[in-house]
């Protein structure tokens, strides 16, 4: 019996703009546009939009560890249900970290000790930061004075610093009691935070990209980067983010010219080269859709 394979991406965006009434009910514009990505493959071989090899697999890669992942044999010889994986053309390729980032960041924060005194009071509109006892590692979260309690602070909220809000952490501060350094505007000290830390999940919506902790690298393995070029044009490797938006670190390519990217068992150009450039494991997920001719 022979294999027939159906392949079908699709993306949409949706939006709602609401907004309160003075008196009370609210009013909205919703928004969408349903077919903004629609990839359909039928089964088939030798044409445009049709394929019929699909290669899906899991990776985990130790923090600066390499993978030599080729397109043409995919994970072995056999496909998932035993038959023969050798791809002539290459259809769509899509790359996606998946599970728990090593990150974190700080969700929100609580005044533990308010701090200051009556020759050096805290202000509002005072930003610190924590210091370097369990403080954690990586770019630190800034904290903003929105209320004061005598002399001390009494509420703070998270402030945007260094291109994030929250910060980025490879190590996580601990999350009672975290001394801060000394107020923007008035120098004053003594206050300390209960934090909550989250850890950055790949799925999660609504959260930060984290640019500075962990990320991949795809390349072409060889001194000629067809895959590369595929990519990202003109562009010696391509940077794989853990963001964690709504499609959190993810590359997707589709079909190149009428029928695909050739794919040949003895060329470099189609070993894809991923690299862990980060500090933690990273944990991503590869499928690759082609056809035999």
């Amino acid at each position: 019996m022979s294999e027939s394979l159906t392949t079908q991406l699709a993306a949409q965006l949706t939006a709602q703009l609401s907004q309160a009434e003075a008196f009370g009910g609210s009013i909205s514009f919703p928004f969408a546009l349903p077919n903004l990505f629609n990839a359909q493959l039928a089964s088939g071989t030798g044409a445009a939009d049709v394929a019929n090899q699909l290669f899906a697999a899991q990776f985990t890669l130790a923090a600066s560890g390499t993978l030599n992942l080729n397109l043409y044999t995919g994970g072995g010889s056999n496909d998932a249900l035993g038959n023969a994986y050798t791809l002539a053309k290459a259809k769509l390729f899509l790359l996606q970290i998946a599970g728990n980032l090593g990150c974190y960041y700080v969700a929100s924060a609580t005044v533990g000790t308010g701090g200051g005194s009556s020759g050096t009071p805290y202000q509002v509109g005072d930003t610190f930061s924590l210091t370097s006892t369990g403080s954690g590692t990586g770019t630190q979260a800034v904290f903003q004075v929105l209320t004061l309690n005598g002399y001390g602070v009494g509420t703070v909220k998270l402030v945007a610093g260094s291109g994030f809000t929250g910060g980025s952490y490879t190590v996580a501060p601990t999350l009672t009691g975290v001394a801060t350094t000394g107020g923007s505007l008035s120098s004053a000290t003594g206050c300390t935070l209960v934090l909550t830390v989250k850890q950055v999940t790949a799925g999660a919506s609504g959260g930060q990209v984290f640019i500075e902790s962990d990320y991949l690298t795809l390349g072409a393995k060889g001194t000629s980067a067809g895959w590369t070029s595929l990519l990202s044009p003109n562009t010696a490797s391509l940077l794989l983010y853990s963001g964690t938006l709504n499609m959190p670190g993810t590359v997707l390519v589709c079909e190149g010219g009428a029928a695909g990217w050739a794919v040949g068992a003895s060329s470099t150009n189609n070993i894809l080269l991923v690299t862990n450039s980060g500090l933690n494991p990273l944990t991503f997920q590869v499928i690759v859709v082609g056809a035999t001719a």
